[in-house]
This record gives C-alpha cells, sequence and structure tokens, in this order.
C-alpha cells in the first residue's frame, strides 16, 4: 500500500503519462557512471603520483591528481535541464493535456510537473559533485607527506578551472 501511494506522489511531479520511471532510472545510471568515473579517476591518478613521488619526482598538484573527475556530473545536469523541454513538449503531444493543465486551479500544476525533478536532479549532481571534490581534496591533503605538500591547493585549482 505504501509502494502504491509514493508511486502516485511521483508521478504527479512529471507530465500525465510520461515514462518517469525512465527518466529516474537513467538519471541513477548517470550518477553511478559521473561518481564512479570520479572515484576510480582520482584514486588512479593519486596512485601514479605516489610512483612518481618513488621514482624520485615532486608530488603532483592537487589539480593535476583531479584531473577530469569531476567531469561528467555537469553533463548529467545538462542532460536533465534538456528534459524540462522534453516535459513541456509532452504536454503539447498527443492528446493535448496542455490545455488540461492550463484549466486547473492550480496555475503552477504545469510548471510544477514539468520542472521539479530536472531542478532536483541538477541539485542533486551539484551537491555529489561538490562532496565528492572535498573527499578527493581530504584524501590528497591526508595521503601526501607534509614535506611535498605546497601551499595553495585550493587556489590552483580554481586557476586551473577558470582557463577551462
Amino acid at each position: 500500500m505504501k509502494k502504491q501511494a509514493l508511486k502516485t506522489k511521483t508521478e504527479r511531479l512529471f507530465p500525465v503519462g510520461f515514462e518517469w520511471q525512465t527518466e529516474l532510472s537513467m538519471f541513477a545510471a548517470a550518477l553511478i557512471w559521473s561518481s564512479l568515473w570520479g572515484i576510480i579517476g582520482f584514486y588512479n591518478r593519486l596512485s601514479v603520483a605516489f610512483d612518481h613521488i618513488e621514482n624520485g619526482g615532486d608530488m603532483l598538484q592537487f589539480y593535476e591528481v583531479l584531473g577530469n573527475a569531476i567531469f561528467w556530473f555537469p553533463i548529467a545536469a545538462a542532460f536533465m535541464l534538456v528534459s524540462i523541454a522534453l516535459h513541456y513538449a509532452h504536454h503539447q503531444s498527443g492528446s493535448k493535456s496542455i490545455y488540461l493543465m492550463r484549466r486547473l486551479p492550480d496555475r503552477w500544476e504545469l510548471h510544477r510537473r514539468c520542472l521539479t525533478v530536472p531542478i532536483a536532479a541538477v541539485i542533486v549532481c551539484a551537491a555529489i559533485a561538490a562532496a565528492l571534490f572535498f573527499i578527493f581534496y581530504w584524501s590528497y591533503m591526508l595521503l601526501t607527506p607534509e614535506e611535498l605538500l605546497r601551499p595553495g591547493q585550493l587556489e590552483l585549482v580554481l586557476k586551473y578551472w577558470s582557463v577551462m
């Protein structure tokens, strides 16, 4: 019974008749892919940096170790922003449920159904990317020997990203 109530509440966040399970599954897959790409890539580059130290080199800067670990999160968020257009277009197709939505007493119902999930998904992407960034920074600072740490690691990340 609770599962049916949750399904009904979830359906209210999407356009009428929309394949919302598919969209949520694809978003979950994009989050999993982005997270795995970032975690595996970062820790792989961190082990390469330690191998570089063992061979007599300097420790790589944090931005060099970070690389493109956060790369896929903005892409996943962009796809969810594109889904806003798909949600509005869904109301225009088929039985033209746009006319029903415009006649409802709550004039924000159409926008709530088209905007809520994509905007929430973008916020989730940003939150997970920020959390992973700080976990990576903490890992770098914790695992790197103090004598090899150079000051200003976060400033270098911002400088590096501003060039991109």
